[in-house]
């Protein structure tokens, strides 16, 4: 338990906050019971039904498994109990695990993580798993709470109605991934599918919740006295995770560069082992991007263990993998009986014994993507970093640890990581962020805007080049389509109050056309600084949603209009409105907004997300 905010909390009820933070491959739990005028306390759920191990660091496994009608029957610690193995085998059971990896922003550049994960089980989606799993942490929360607080069951009945939730997500996840993690929560009981309820819901990057952590840990004292930058370095299961942030003028934080993630974490270590341990020259392992060759072609295939390779990688996973910290040791993998022997593969005892060198090289895409993301940000960062933080259960490890600080102490910056509840930072950091909101300004990462047409002019030489893009309107006038209209620039730094618009209008012969605008958001995450033409660099735009809003009450008010130059004119119609975004929060919002008798009139959005669609990436190869 600790404190986060040094104030009482403002509020006049009491208040429930929960927090989950659903890992790649281990999830937790924190919460607040904030109560007016008293200081906060951040709680974690330190006990977890058949978990073994309890304390302020306990996290349990990020596992379901299904039976043959699609049913879940077991999930996070349960799904590992000593028993399981027997009811998985009679029953037909199917396990899912890794499957957060699926929610991921498809790109050309990761569609490889696909081969490299665990399926889906059959007739499941991504968001029944995360569904089912969140009303597992939701159902072990109200235990733990009614377990271990005075009359819990009554605690629990009075604050649960209005509780109000932070899920956590990697820096790379975008609206159509908290959509999906939105309607897992609606489908999980969390919160009502209204506006009320899904007002209770609120997201966090890791990057930033792990910021939070680390002020609350007193990480960040000495940076904040040189007024210089630090980087979070949140090294979890599934994604590797960077964010740069300084102190700002008047307190709180601002993000100084654009967060990065990177599918690199601990899992790709494991699934690196496992190839090598089949065949390194097989096409899945050189689609994991391991530009080396180990001394072993293929180390277990065709022997009496090429049958064990999943158990033998299980075994690296669950130890050696932890406590591997030196490449120049010898490494073993405990899995099977005294006997178990081969001497040609370095098996005795039932351990496998391998150079320190093969198990290092596992490790080396991670730790190559993380200090190439080191230099970019401090080459891109408006103030020079000084501390580097690595947060997260990968950064637990000592041999990637001593990589970063090795290298990065050498050049005066200092290299730590806490020294206590690693593995909680991001749900300890997101109840922190619900009550503090320390980061006032964030970076936006792409240039944002929508698809727009101009008055055509024939003697601007843009124009003339695309005279095929040439129309007539209803108006008679004649337009150019395939402009960019940029309504927010890359690196442009974001206020969380600040609003960025841009006016347009539409035209139709019927009024009540115009009843309903839809106006696609799109993204431009390509190299040009300030692009302009679609047509210039377009495999780099990207449509992220489309905004729909309701205007059927002003069309009615539209008075008909009539075509200029015509002997016999035809009435048409226009409405003029601004698309409005506001990207300083940790959730992407916009909203359409016109004028009417004077004032300003807005209608409530719908966001329409494509999240099979593939995004475009400028670091692609």
């Amino acid at each position: 338990m600790s404190t986060s905010s040094k104030l009482p909390y403002t509020g006049t009820q009491r208040k429930l906050v929960i927090a989950f933070d659903v890992g790649t491959t281990f999830s937790g739990i924190s919460y607040a019971i904030l109560d007016p005028g008293e200081v906060p306390e951040i709680c974690g759920v330190t006990q977890f039904p058949a978990q073994k191990s309890v304390g302020a660091d306990c996290k349990i496994p990020t596992i379901l498994y299904y039976d043959t009608k699609g049913n879940m029957r077991a999930a996070g610690a349960e799904a590992c109990d000593d028993g399981i193995a027997d009811e998985v085998e009679d029953q037909g059971w199917v396990k899912a695990e890794w499957f957060k990896l699926h929610l991921r922003p498809k790109t050309k550049g990761n569609a490889y993580v696909t081969d490299s994960i665990y399926p889906l089980p059959p007739g499941k989606t991504v968001v029944d798993l995360f569904s089912d799993f969140l009303r597992y942490l939701h159902k072990c929360t109200r235990s733990y709470i009614e377990e271990r607080h005075p009359k819990g069951a009554d605690l629990w009945k009075s604050l649960e109605p209005t509780a109000e939730y932070v899920l956590t997500h990697p820096n790379g996840w975008e609206g159509g991934q908290q959509n999906q993690m939105r309607r897992a929560a609606i489908n999980a009981g969390l919160i009502t599918d209204d506006a009320q309820g899904r007002g209770r819901l609120s997201f966090l990057t890791e990057g930033e919740a792990s910021l939070h952590f680390c002020v609350h840990s007193g990480l960040t004292a000495e940076a904040n006295k040189s007024g210089k930058g630090v980087l979070i370095i949140d090294a979890g299961g599934g994604t590797i995770d960077i964010s740069a942030y300084k102190q700002a003028q008047g307190g709180g934080y601002e993000e100084i560069a654009t967060p990065q993630c990177h599918i690199q974490g601990s899992v790709m270590v494991t699934t690196r082992m496992s190839a090598f341990l089949k065949s390194v020259v097989s096409f899945a392992f050189r689609n994991l991007r391991i530009n080396l060759i180990f001394r072993h072609a293929a180390y277990l295939e065709g022997s009496k263990y090429s049958n064990a390779v999943q158990h033998i990688t299980k075994c690296f996973d669950q130890s050696t993998k932890l406590v591997f910290r030196n490449n120049e040791d010898w490494q073993y993998i405990k899995f099977g009986m005294p006997n178990d022997r081969e001497s040609r593969l370095n098996i005795r005892h039932g351990q496998l014994k391998l150079p320190g060198s093969d198990v290092a090289a596992c490790f080396d895409p991670a730790i190559e993507c993380i200090i190439k993301s080191i230099e970019e940000q401090k080459k891109t960062a408006s103030s020079d970093i000084v501390s580097i933080f690595l947060v997260g259960g990968f950064a637990a490890n000592d041999w990637l640890f001593k990589q970063i600080k090795n290298k990065y102490s050498a050049e005066g910056i200092d290299v730590s990581r806490p020294d206590r509840l690693v593995n909680k930072a991001v749900a300890n950091g997101a109840i922190s962020f619900y009550l503090d909101h320390l980061v006032s300004a964030r970076i936006a990462k792409f240039h944002y805007g929508t698809p727009a047409c101009v008055a055509f002019r024939p003697n601007d030489p843009d124009h003339e080049v695309r005279s095929k893009d040439v129309f007539v309107g209803v108006s008679g006038r004649k337009w150019i389509k395939g402009l960019f209209s940029c309504i927010l620039a890359k690196d442009t730094k974001v206020k969380e109050s600040e609003q960025f618009r841009s006016h347009f209008f539409q035209e139709a012969t019927s009024q009540y056309a115009l009843g309903t605008i839809v106006a696609p958001i799109t993204c431009y995450r390509g190299k040009i600084e300030k692009p302009k033409w679609m047509d210039e660099d377009s495999s780099m735009y990207h449509t992220l949603c489309y905004v729909e809003a309701d205007t059927s009450v002003i069309c009615k008010s539209l008075k008909p209009q009539l075509m200029p130059n015509k002997k016999t004119p035809l009435p048409y119609y226009e409405i003029k409105f601004d698309i409005v975004l506001s990207f300083g929060l940790t959730e992407f919002k916009a909203h359409i907004a016109w004028m009417e008798d004077g004032m300003e009139r807005t209608s409530p959005a719908e966001f329409v997300y494509d999240t099979n669609a593939v995004i475009p990436h400028a670091m692609e190869d």
